[in-house]
This record gives structure tokens, C-alpha cells and sequence, in this order.
């Protein structure tokens, strides 16, 4: 429950706690880990939530060479 909390108020924060609050998973950062980790999640059979910050996906993984 603290986890569910937790995440809800970072939702909140950036705009998606109702999708927050439905979901199985909430990854924060859509960077390559956390795609990844979305990804198994779903695969998995969760519903999933991403919330990323900034408007492009890839966090600080799209500055990597």
C-alpha cells in the first residue's frame, strides 16, 4: 500500500494519478531501463502506467553512445 501511495503522489505530481491509481505497475522514467522494465511487467501480464518528465522518451539513454 505505501508503494501504491508513493506512486500516486509522484503521478499526481505530473498529471496522471486516476491511470496511476488503475494500474498493476507504475514505472517512472521512460528511459531504457524503465521500457524494459514496463515491458516485462505487461509481458508478464500487468497493466502498466509510464510517466516520463520530459516529451521525448529515453531519458538520459538517448545521450548515450
Amino acid at each position: 500500500m505505501k508503494k501504491l501511495l508513493i506512486a500516486s503522489m509522484i503521478a499526481a505530481a505530473f498529471g496522471c494519478a486516476h491511470a496511476a491509481q488503475h494500474a498493476d505497475v507504475v514505472v517512472i522514467g521512460a528511459s531504457g531501463a524503465g521500457m524494459a522494465a514496463a515491458i516485462s511487467a505487461h509481458d508478464a501480464g500487468a497493466e502498466v502506467v509510464i510517466i516520463e518528465k520530459r516529451p521525448l522518451l529515453g531519458g538520459n539513454t538517448i545521450r548515450a553512445k
